[in-house]
C-alpha cells in the first residue's frame, strides 16, 4: 500500500483539501492530502518507494510537491502552536502530581472514617 487509503472517495479528498486552505482537486489528483484525524490533523503520508509511488501517481511532479510543502507547512503551524501547550503542561506537572497526592491522602482519610484539620492561608 503507497500510504494512501484507497477507500476515501473524491469528495473527501476534496473537502479536506478545501478545509485546510487548498484548491479542491479530484480524487486523482489527491495523493497527499485527505481528510482530518480524530485530533484534527492531516495524515501523514509515508512512502518507501517513491519511484514506483511516482509511476501510480495521476498527476505530476509539480502538484506532489505542491501538496507536499503545503503539508510540510501545516504540520509547522501544528507544531508551532503544539510546543507552547507542551511546555505549559509540563510545567504545571508538580502541583498536579502534588494535587493528586492530596486527593489520595483525603479519600484514604474519607474510607477510614478519621477527621483531620485542615488550614486555609
Amino acid at each position: 500500500m503507497s500510504g494512501v487509503e484507497e477507500s476515501k472517495g473524491g469528495d473527501a479528498a476534496s473537502a479536506a483539501i478545501q478545509a485546510w486552505g487548498g484548491e479542491p482537486v479530484s480524487a486523482e489528483e489527491s495523493v497527499v492530502l485527505g481528510p482530518k484525524n480524530d485530533m484534527g490533523y492531516p495524515p501523514i503520508l509515508f512512502e518507501d518507494d517513491i519511484d514506483a509511488f511516482m509511476k501510480k501517481c495521476p498527476i505530476g511532479f509539480d502538484k506532489v510537491i505542491a501538496q507536499l510543502t503545503q503539508m510540510q507547512n501545516k504540520y509547522r503551524v501544528l507544531e508551532s502552536n503544539i510546543l507552547p501547550k507542551m511546555s505549559a503542561l509540563k510545567q504545571k506537572m508538580p502541583e498536579l502530581e502534588r494535587t493528586l497526592q492530596m486527593i489520595e491522602f483525603l479519600r484514604k482519610k474519607q474510607e477510614a472514617d478519621e477527621s483531620f484539620k485542615t488550614h486555609f492561608n
